[in-house]
Formats: structure tokens, sequence, C-alpha cells
């Protein structure tokens, strides 16, 4: 199933992470409402340019949402992106925003289906990015002819700052992402 998704601004969610910014980052500078609106509008028209190509890709790997509407709220600042709900920075570019929402998406199809079987002895957040990470790859390479998009993620996730990212991009460049992408399949 495809589901329509729905990008907007997360006005009720914001107050829950304001205070949290203001306490961490005194400092921070909150964007304007019109700034972000003005990039919610920008994220939902880099959206229209992907939108196909990301589900024609995961049907093609057999990989379908369960769930046929998902909400993206667009807040002004949080110190990271979610899933569950699905909460995503204002303060990115387009191009981010689509890595972004990508990734986060992605969490969402596996807590939809349900974990893979596989790598069981990895902590629970290794083991979900491994497949997140592969159909990232899969995707940004195989669909999108974007594989410049896999290095600036891989970049993210180096092994002072994230040991489980890591871990798992490790992985997928040691089994293979087009392997583990196979193993997806035939998990179904």
């Amino acid at each position: 199933m495809r589901p329509k998704l729905t990008i907007k601004r997360g006005k009720l969610l914001e107050p829950f992470f304001k205070v949290f910014i203001e306490q961490k980052y005194p400092d921070f500078a909150f964007p304007s409402d019109d700034m972000v609106n003005e990039k919610i509008m920008l994220f939902k028209q880099e959206w229209a340019k992907y939108e196909d190509a990301f589900f024609d890709g995961l049907e093609k790997i057999g990989l379908e949402f369960t769930r046929n509407h998902i909400e993206v709220f667009v807040i002004a600042a949080t110190d990271r992106d979610m899933s569950a709900p699905l909460v995503i920075r204002s303060r990115y570019d387009e191009k981010e925003f689509i890595s972004v929402l990508l990734h986060e998406l992605l969490h969402n199809l596996f807590n939809d289906i349900g974990l893979i079987k596989g790598y069981e002895e990895e902590t629970d957040s290794t083991r979900s990015h491994v497949y997140v990470f592969a159909v990232e790859e899969y995707l940004f390479r195989d669909v999108l002819n974007e594989p410049e998009r896999l290095e600036v993620e891989k970049s993210k996730s180096n092994s002072e700052k994230n040991v489980e990212y890591y871990k798992a991009w490790q992985i997928v460049e040691r089994d293979g992402y087009r392997n583990i992408v196979q193993g997806i399949r035939k998990s179904k």
C-alpha cells in the first residue's frame, strides 16, 4: 500500500520540544513561524519529486506499508528527528529533508511489518539500522541514482558520535546491501 503523506506543522508538539531546547541550548534562536511554514512548502515540493520513485523502489523489493496515511510533523526545533510520531526539524534544506524523511519512513515501514529475522546478537538499534541502512543504500544507489548521498549519511554515523549507527553501516558494508535486501525479501 502507498500511504498518503501529509507534511505539516507540528504546532501541538512544538511546546514539548521547545522547553527542552531552551534548557539544553539557552542561546538557540528559534525560526519564525513564517520561516518554518516556508520550509514546509519547500519540503512538500521536494517530496513530490521523490514520492513515486521511493514507493516504486520499495515495491520492487517486496516491501509495502500497511497503513494508508502517515503524518509528517515539521517542528521549529528538536535535538533529534524521530519516526513515532514522525517528527522532523525545520532546519534542513530540501535534500537533507528527503534523506531524513526516507530514513524515518523506513523505520515506520519496519515497525509496520515487523523486524526481519537476523542479527539477533546486535542491539535493537544496531539491528534495526542494518535494515534501514541497507534499504537506504538500495534506494540511493539503485533507484534514485544518488550514491553521493550515502557518503553524507555514512559520515553522520562515525564511531565516536554513534556507535550503533557506525556498527550498522559496518555490517551493511560487510554483508552487502543487496544481500541484506534479498534476505528481507525471503523473510517476508
